[in-house]
């Protein structure tokens, strides 16, 4: 999946929440370190283009869409459980 040319942080936030995962379990799915998932969360470091290509094609893969409008200020995510896998847990490996 591309990655979508504006991904707020608090995107990556809701994502999760939506999917029910925390910090650890996108850290495994994304193949990224936990402690690094937390301080981009919290704006304590960017995320590389290379992390937020992980962390959003990790997303999209469990059925997340993300929604960005700049020019009206809305941004979001969206769940489409029809996207996600059939039993699907986070394999450190996103598609």
């Amino acid at each position: 999946m591309e990655t979508p040319a504006f991904v707020m942080l608090s995107q990556i936030r809701a994502a999760r929440a939506l999917l029910d995962w925390q910090p650890r379990d996108l850290a495994k799915a994304a193949g990224i370190r936990e402690h690094v998932i937390r301080a981009v969360e919290a704006g304590r470091i960017a995320a590389g283009e290379q992390h937020l290509g992980l962390l959003v094609d990790t997303l999209a893969a469990a059925g997340i869409e993300f929604v960005s409008d700049r020019q009206t200020g809305r941004h979001g995510v969206v769940f489409h459980p029809a996207r996600e896998l059939e039993n699907w847990q986070p394999t450190g490996k996103p598609s």
